[in-house]
Order: C-alpha cells, then sequence, then structure tokens
C-alpha cells in the first residue's frame, strides 16, 4: 500500500484571518508577476500611502510591509492581488501557505505549519484532498526531488536507504507518548544514537545511562539557551547569562511578555485538547518528512523536542500571567507561533546548537 503523502488526521481550510500575511517574511516575487500587480489599484493606493509596494532587497523584488511587518496588498484581513487578479497571480509561497512540502524518492509529502489558527483548531477538510491544488502550485518550483538512490542521514555518522526510513517512521510513531512527548523524543533520540549501525527498536532497554543523562543535562542546557537568545536577555554573553533559567528564582525580565521570566521547568501537556494538538504536530512534521529536511533525524528531533519545551514552558508563564485555570486556543497559538517561526519550520538560525548537541551525545556513545 503506497503511504500517506499527509496526516489523514489532518484538517485546513482557510479562514480568511488574514495571520499568514501578518508574518515578517521575505515574499519574493518572480518578474513575471510583476507587471501585473503594477497595474492594480491597490499598488496605485500603497504608494499613496507612502509605501514601496514591491521594494527591491538583494537583487530580487519582494512583497512591501508596513511597520507592523503585515503585507501592504493585505485589505481587512484578505489579499488585494488574489480579488483582483485571482489566485494564481500570487506569489508562489503566499498560494502555498500553510503548506510545507518535500520532493523524496517516494514522492512529495506534505505538512503544514501550526502557527496557522485553522490548522492548530484542525478546521476544514482533511490535506489529503488540498494536495492536487497544492501540488499545481508547485508546477513552476525548480528544485529537484531526492535521487531514487538517496540515503536519509540518521545521525552525522549513520545513513539508511529511503525503504529503510520509510519503516523506521512506523517504529518513531509508536515512541510518541502524548502526556510526556519531551521524554518520548529524547528517549527516541538515545536509542537512535545506541543502535545506530542496526535495526532500530523503540521499546529496547537503554543500556547506556551515561548517554542517557548526557541528553538530558544537554537538552536543559540548549533549550534555556534558546529561551535567553529569544529573549535577547541583555548581557554580553546572552548564552551564558540565561543558564540561570535553570534556577527557579532570576532576575530576568520577559521581552516577550512583558513580565518577570519565571525558571525553566519540564512541563507536560495537561489539557487534552493541548495533547492532541502536538500529536498532530508531530505527526504531521513525521508523515510529512520535515524530521529529515534540513538535518540529520536525530538533530531534527532534538530541535523539536526544545520546541515542545519550549511552547509548553511560555504556554504555563502566559496561563499562570493571566490567572487562568487553563491556557487558552490563543495563548496556544501564540506559543505555537514563536516555536514555529523562530525554531522548528521557517527558520534554520539555531540549528547549528542542535548540530552540536548530536555530536556530543554521538561522542558520549563512541559513534
Amino acid at each position: 500500500m503506497k503511504p500517506a503523502r499527509a496526516y489523514s488526521e489532518q484538517r485546513y481550510d482557510c479562514l480568511s484571518c488574514g495571520k499568514g500575511c501578518k508574518m515578517p517574511w521575505k515574499i519574493k516575487v518572480k518578474p513575471e508577476r510583476i507587471p501585473g500587480i503594477q497595474l492594480t489599484s491597490r499598488f496605485q493606493q500603497v504608494q499613496k500611502e507612502g509605501y514601496t509596494p514591491l521594494p527591491v532587497m538583494n537583487g530580487m523584488r519582494q512583497v512591501g510591509r508596513r511597520e507592523d511587518a503585515s503585507c501592504v496588498f493585505l485589505v481587512d484581513d484578505l489579499c488585494a492581488i488574489h480579488s483582483e487578479l485571482g489566485f494564481k497571480a500570487k506569489p508562489q509561497i503566499c498560494q502555498l501557505f500553510p503548506f510545507f512540502n518535500v520532493n523524496t524518492p517516494g514522492g512529495r509529502y506534505f505538512s503544514v505549519s501550526f502557527a496557522c489558527p485553522a490548522v492548530l483548531g484542525n478546521q476544514g477538510r482533511p490535506l489529503e484532498e488540498h494536495i492536487p491544488s497544492v501540488e499545481e502550485s508547485l508546477k513552476e518550483d525548480v528544485r529537484q526531488p531526492m535521487p531514487e538512490d538517496t540515503r536519509v542521514p540518521v545521525t552525522e555518522a549513520f545513513t539508511i536507504g529511503w525503504e529503510e526510513y520509510i519503516e523506521l517512521e512506523t517504529q518513531l510513531a509508536s515512541c510518541w507518548e502524548e502526556s510526556n512527548p519531551v521524554k518520548a523524543l529524547l528517549l527516541a533520540v538515545v536509542r537512535l544514537v545506541e543502535q545506530s549501525g542496526g535495526a532500530f527498536d523503540s521499546q529496547a532497554e537503554i543500556q547506556n545511562q551515561d548517554l542517557l543523562q548526557e541528553a538530558l543535562s544537554l537538552y536543559g542546557l540548549v533549550t534555556v539557551h534558546t529561551i535567553s537568545e529569544f529573549e535577547v536577555l541583555d548581557s554580553e554573553e546572552p548564552g551564558f547569562r540565561g543558564l540561570a533559567l535553570l534556577e527557579e528564582e532570576n532576575d530576568f525580565h520577559s521581552r516577550l511578555l512583558d513580565a518577570p521570566l519565571p525558571g525553566f521547568a519540564f512541563h507536560r501537556p495537561e489539557e487534552p485538547e493541548h495533547r492532541e494538538a502536538l500529536t498532530r504536530y508531530f505527526m504531521s512534521l513525521l508523515i510529512g518528512k520535515q524530521l529529515i529536511h534540513g538535518g540529520t533525524l536525530v538533530t531534527r528531533l532534538l530541535q523539536l523536542a526544545s520546541s515542545i519545551g519550549i511552547l509548553l514552558y511560555y504556554l504555563e508563564f502566559q496561563r499562570e500571567l493571566e490567572g487562568m485555570p487553563k491556557a487558552t486556543f490563543e495563548q496556544l497559538l501564540w506559543a505555537f507561533d514563536l516555536v514555529e517561526v523562530r525554531l522548528m519550520s521557517h527558520s534554520q538560525k539555531y540549528l547549528p546548537i542542535f548540530s552540536q548537541f548530536e555530536r556530543s551525545l554521538l561522542q558520549v556513545a563512541g559513534r
């Protein structure tokens, strides 16, 4: 049976909320689309408002932005280019959002951004129903697929063939624990490192306790370092000073939430709806092949573990700050937005940190 190309339990339909159009992304516009956009009434209005509709940055035309980072073509949460010229006139990345795709030896696989309210709320049709239209938008994509003889890097020292990886995915799915996702991901990483070079057993007892302790210790250090970078803590060495977040009491102030920053703690998702959303997030990334895109499998799993840890930390931070019995959907969306945009899916800034995390584990394991 041909494997699913997107997670079957994930749904989506655009809510026309304008969320994706308000993100500070650099949206390139291909030359052939420029003349049509320049003829729109919105293009003329943007100029009258004092903005540059299609500024040139690094030799490429991009969509202009307002001071709040929203697209200058966004009017009442709707795209003026779409309204005046039709869906196909929009830049390709705008046509594709919130979809990601990875072109593999087995075809294209799809996942979605949980920074999108409809995705997080699981509102709309199953993703599979969107694939034909997404593939239509991808026809102009000139990137080549992975070669047939692709070797998937599990770690920097160990690769497997494509069919082997598809089998490994099934094992990884069985590792997930919705009540304790960070622990589940770290245990999966330790087993992958310990068993590298052989068949993966997701239930095998961990033999190297030093490796397990190193993973747990480094996870805390790397995660608070990442939080300190998010917050840009005032210090000549923000990452080093940020390690004080491991202490319950500190003198840090959150730039993101404008409140005293609590010490970092491992949190579990307490609410059923939060567990369900995180499960969909993990499965969407796994089946969508995002966990082998942009780094080794182990590096990306470490990055995901830290992302979920940060998400749960800020979710609890917001809940306590507002004095609520449980976090709201809006707070969950804010937390997903934070880790999706800055860490997991829309940025590779922190990838070297997690690559070094992996190397440290390989060294302890003698790999």
